[in-house]
């Protein structure tokens, strides 16, 4: 690029408004009121001047043209004027035309036998209804300044049907010609020369629509002045002056503009800096533009030449601010155009303080570094919030520098038009969200660099697109004045990916387009394209790091999908974070006004970029199935803001895999739920916020986040709460800060119309609170004043809502009057004390309390009475069973309390059964004895106990199951065995019921075997514990009929029957059916002898 001396256009003042007076009348061509406005008319049927047939719609004329269209396509009537028509200034025709059948119209103008221009009126699919008058017009602008002899009109085009067309009003204009005052049009030489030297201004291009310009009149601004349609001048100091122009025309109407141009001394390397904001403010963009007096090839380019401004603040302060070549751009019809003849050098910046500030300018090229003198700049007070940061009191939260909290509320608007963009930020700002996500991307001609010729007027590397800055610019400012934030994403992972979303083969970086590196995982780590990605980081930082409305430069958009996509080398993924690292640290360098800097990666590699130091925020993008999405993001937010240690977190995109799209109902839930896990989230699809409505989910949440400063608020942590519903299960997702609780809970049914739900909430503080309620779908909030909470947990009743719900409980004031705390309810046997204590009542403002106690309901036949009611613990002794109700209040003599109530409940004792005594014969082994029939007379669970009070003597019994209310027993010998069952209620124990089980001999005559004389155990069994065989050995050699493995259940789990050659010793193992670790009991039946053995069986 070069700013050599070129012949500039400026300022073009194209058309002047109406002031007053009469409008410049049109050009009639015809009316067919008079013979002077009533050409000739032909046509290949009739045609002629005829009464109007339609005098009702827009046209109530008594005269107008007509003619017979005949069948077929493109038939003319043609209008022929006797002398040559000047169109001069006029751009525009108009006439009116009515049809009797639809169809396309068209204009054609000639100039004998040539066409001048032809076009369709307006346009090819305008088809008017048949029969009504109609306004018809053609863009004449290609023909302002030609003549003509003749104009045709096509009526019915298309349509090869017979019509009767009529025509009226046919009339050259131009809709911006006002009041007839002359038109000026100039140009200069260049708006920046040094002393002495010549600048030429011309103003010949100048025009009148109906006359002529008598005069020229300049003022040069340095009290010289001269005339002329073109002049000279030379100015003799160094200064920035305005030039005027005023052209007269015959009439003596007049036009005026005004250039501003830079003398520049040849001593000095810049011009004066011009401030180009009108009132410099605290916190807002303060902007000023100069010039260079030497031309450079490429003002983009640091290395060539590299402009800075010393800032120097009121306090004594200074920053180092850099500065920018800028090309003005205006965006017309969908394109945005440069305007060249208007570049300049430019800084911007902003302040915290208001008053004198410095400003110099530091020029650096080939020829050294060059100073400038210190301006004044005079900074006022602003309103506007500032900059926003990382909150140095928790990391996870952001303030402005003028101190307020910052909570994102937001989506991405990726890339988009600017009719579009215009819409949905200012959707979100009414909306009152205050965040977006935006692509500096080229596929969308919004980045600032790419390859030459890609789309949209790139030059190649170091060479900046002004009509992308210019969006930039546009976007900011609308920012400002809507105030919503922008997250400046200044790589996409498809610029530098081969197969992910892939832009790699058009890249200036890739050798092929004239780059650096043939891979593109290799910008990563190539020393040349990190040189070349710095001067881009500086000038996108020199253009807009002022703005108190970017929120952040954000790196990366998902930088894990750069190069081949998971066939990476080695090399790749620690070049990333080396890059990151290094960039980081350069932005951090030049950003005076220190952003916050951030980037996006995948779920595992965020952890690895937690230490770079530079970074305060690192984003993750999720993308689930919708059913999981919500609580996944729940998940992710918690997981991150744990793991890492260095820097926030932001949910940098999120949708379902169905389109990337997040349902309506869901997204409100989302925004919520990111309150509570102080997270921030921005939703991907955009095209919804075209829509207010869906720009209206961020009002509630913007309204329940006012007057909040959670960063300030002290140990923040997740809260659970709990909601109970009939028949609804409800997510919920809370926060709390010391006093302070809040909640969000939805329907994941979304339910309209929920009543009957309540909300309870544990380890409150004593206070009074304030308890707000809001409902999102209904637009609602709910506010109870000073409702004391006193008891460490509380229930409420939830209002009527639909959706969803969230609330705030905050504490409100001091709770000051003393507060009865009593016991837990109790229940104990009739007949028993009941002590009630009252001693962890308190008073806040005093030491001593007094105590009363009342008994506020007791069973009818009660005649039972408080003892020691004015104690801090009372007695009471139920005397029937029932619920015994009693209060307690305390009083510290400034205040009495609120009661606290307890409840006592007297209690009978239960009643054991334990069944109808039995008898069995020995060969049965066991039974089970049967309490069932046990009961409580109030309805309290019982527990059991069984025991066995006698048993013959020779019998090695086991009673298993004693906790049941079936035990089983184990019996071995004939005879009684007599069991006693207790049952309790958790209060009392009720009185012994006794069973006799008799056992009787084998019927048959036939028993296993008796006990003999022989002392001590007749078996041996070895090994125990045993990890699984164990040998039984009969020490008088008898014979084993049979053994038993028994649990402690008393279950028999394991048999077996000894062959007869065994005789008097058998092995067993245990190890295929049973399981290691517990204590088993092996009953031994021989044929004289019957012995029961504790069995353990251990692991290997």
């Amino acid at each position: 690029m070069n700013s050599n001396k070129n012949l500039f256009p400026v300022m073009l003042v194209l058309w002047l408004a109406v002031c007053s007076g009469s409008v410049l009348e049109a050009q009639m061509l015809a009316d067919f009121e008079t013979p002077e406005t009533s050409p000739a008319l032909s046509a290949e049927d009739s045609a002629a001047v005829v009464d109007n047939p339609d005098k009702t719609g827009i046209n109530p004329s008594q005269n107008v043209g007509y003619y017979r269209k005949i069948s077929g396509n493109w038939h003319y009537v043609s209008l022929h004027f006797p002398d040559t028509v000047d169109i001069r200034y006029n751009n525009t025709l108009t006439f009116k035309l009515r049809a009797s059948t639809r169809g396309r119209i068209f204009a054609k103008f000639w100039l004998d036998s040539q066409v001048v221009i032809e076009n369709w009126c307006p346009s090819w699919n305008f088809q008017p209804a048949p029969g009504t008058w109609v306004e018809c017009e053609m863009d004449m602008t290609a023909a302002m300044g030609k003549r003509f002899t003749r104009l045709q009109l096509a009526a019915c085009v298309d349509n090869n049907d017979t019509a009767d067309v009529w025509f009226d009003d046919v009339k050259l204009s131009n809709p911006a010609s006002g009041d007839g005052s002359p038109v000026l049009e100039f140009t200069l030489s260049d708006r920046n020369v040094e002393t002495g030297a010549e600048i030429i201004l011309d103003a010949s291009g100048s025009f009148d629509y109906d006359g002529e310009i008598v005069e020229y009149l300049w003022d040069f601004g340095d009290g010289n002045s001269a005339y002329g349609p073109v002049v000279s001048h030379t100015y003799a100091a160094d200064s920035i002056f305005t030039v005027h122009v005023t052209i007269t025309d015959n009439e003596g109407k007049t036009a005026g503009d005004s250039v501003t141009v830079f003398v520049i001394d040849p001593g000095d390397a810049l011009s004066m800096p011009l401030m180009t904001t009108p009132v410099p403010e605290t916190h807002r963009k303060i902007e000023a533009i100069f010039h260079s007096r030497l031309p450079y090839v490429n003002p983009y380019d640091p290395d060539e030449v590299k402009v800075d401004a010393v800032v120097m603040y009121p306090d004594g302060d200074s920053a180092l601010v850099p500065c920018f070549f800028h090309v003005p751009a205006r965006y017309d019809q969908g394109d945005w155009i440069t305007d060249p003849g208007q570049q300049s050098w430019m800084v911007r910046f902003t302040t915290e303080q208001q008053g004198t500030h410095g400003l110099s300018l530091l020029l650096e090229d080939a020829g050294g570094i060059w100073r400038s003198e210190i301006y004044s700049v005079e900074v006022g007070a602003g309103t506007a919030t500032g900059i926003v940061r990382e909150d140095t009191a928790n990391r996870q939260y952001f303030r402005h520098a003028s101190g307020e909290p910052c909570y994102p509320l937001g989506i991405n608007i990726g890339w988009n038009n600017m009719e579009n963009y215009s819409t949905i930020i200012r959707n979100l700002s009414d909306g009152r969200a205050n965040m977006f996500r935006y692509w500096h991307t080229p596929f969308a001609w919004q980045a600032l660099e790419w390859s030459v010729d890609y789309y949209y007027n790139y030059g190649g590397l170091g060479v900046y697109n002004q009509e992308a800055a210019a969006m930039s610019d546009s976007l900011l400012d609308l920012c400002d004045s809507e105030d919503v934030c922008m997250q400046l994403v200044i790589f996409q992972h498809g610029m530098f990916s081969e197969n992910v979303d892939a832009m790699w083969e058009t890249n200036p970086y890739n050798t092929a387009n004239g780059g650096y590196v043939d891979r593109a995982e290799e910008f990563f780590y190539d020393e040349n394209c990190r040189i070349q990605a710095k001067k881009l980081l500086r000038y996108i930082v020199a253009r807009w790091a002022y703005s108190r409305n970017l929120f952040a430069w954000e790196f990366f958009n998902e930088v894990q999908f750069t190069g081949l996509h998971n066939s990476q080398s080695e090399q790749w993924w620690p070049a990333v974070a080396d890059w990151h690292s290094e960039m980081s640290r350069y932005v951090e360098s030049i950003d005076p006004f220190d952003h916050l800097q951030t980037t996006s990666a995948a779920e595992e590699q965020l952890a690895g970029l937690d230490s770079i130091a530079a970074l305060d925020n690192l984003q993750y993008h999720l993308y689930a199935e919708a059913d999981a999405l919500l609580e996944r993001q729940v998940q992710l937010d918690r997981r991150f803001r744990s793991e890492l240690e260095h820097v926030s977190v932001i949910n940098g995109e999120y949708g379902t895999r169905d389109g990337a799209d997040t349902p309506f109902d869901m997204q409100r839930n989302a925004v919520w739920n990111g309150i509570m896990t102080q997270v921030p989230r921005y939703m991907w699809i955009w095209e919804h916020y075209l829509d207010p409505a869906w720009a209206g989910l961020f009002s509630m949440p913007a309204k329940y986040l006012e007057g909040e400063d959670f960063a300030s608020a002290g140990q923040l942590n997740d809260y659970t709460f709990r909601v109970d519903h009939p028949d609804r299960t409800f997510r919920r997702n809370g926060l709390s800060a010391d006093t302070a609780f809040y909640g969000y809970l939805y329907d994941p049914l979304y339910t309209t119309g929920l009543t009957g739900a309540t909300l309870t909430l544990e380890q409150l503080p004593v206070a009074n609170y304030s308890v707000i309620w809001y409902l999102p779908v209904e637009g609602t909030v709910l506010t109870q004043d000073s409702i004391p909470l006193i008891r460490g947990s509380h229930v409420f009743d939830l209002p009527r809502f639909s959706k969803s719900l969230a609330f705030k409980v905050k504490k409100h004031s001091e709770y000051l009057l003393p507060i009865a705390w009593t016991r837990n309810d109790t229940v104990v046997a009739v007949g028993t004390p009941a002590t009630l204590c009252g001693g962890r009542s308190y008073s806040p403002n005093a030491d001593s309390l007094s105590y009363l106690w009342i008994l506020q309901e007791k069973p009818g036949s009660s005649v039972s009475s408080l003892d020691q009611a004015d104690s801090a613990c009372a007695t009471l002794i139920p005397d029937v069973a029932g619920i015994y109700r009693l209060t307690l209040v305390v009083s510290d003599g400034q205040g009495s309390s609120s009661p606290d109530e307890v409840v006592v409940r007297g209690s009978d004792p239960p009643v054991a059964v334990a069944g109808p005594d039995t008898t069995i014969t020995i060969l049965e082994t066991h039974l089970y004895v049967d309490g069932s029939a046990s009961f409580d007379p109030d309805g309290d669970a019982i527990t059991f106990h069984w025991s066995l009070l006698s048993a013959p003597a020779e019998s090695r019994w086991l009673l298993g199951d004693t906790a049941s209310p079936a035990a089983k027993l184990i019996v071995d010998a004939e005879g009684a065995f007599v069991l006693e069952l207790t049952v309790s209620d958790g209060i009392s124990e009720s009185a012994p019921d006794t069973v006799t089980v008799t056992v009787t001999g084998d019927p048959s005559g036939t028993k296993p075997g008796k006990v003999t004389g022989i002392p001590g155990p007749v078996y041996t069994v070895a090994p125990n514990p045993t990890t699984g065989k164990v040998r039984i050995t009969s020490r008088t050699g008898e014979r084993i009929l049979r053994l038993e493995v028994i649990d402690p259940l008393g279950r028999v789990i394991l048999q077996k029957v000894p062959a007869v050659t065994e005789s008097g010793e058998c092995e067993l193992d245990l190890r295929e059916t049973l399981r290691a670790g517990a204590p088993l009991i092996l009953r031994i039946t021989g044929a004289a002898h019957s012995e029961l053995r504790q069995l353990l069986l251990m692991d290997r």
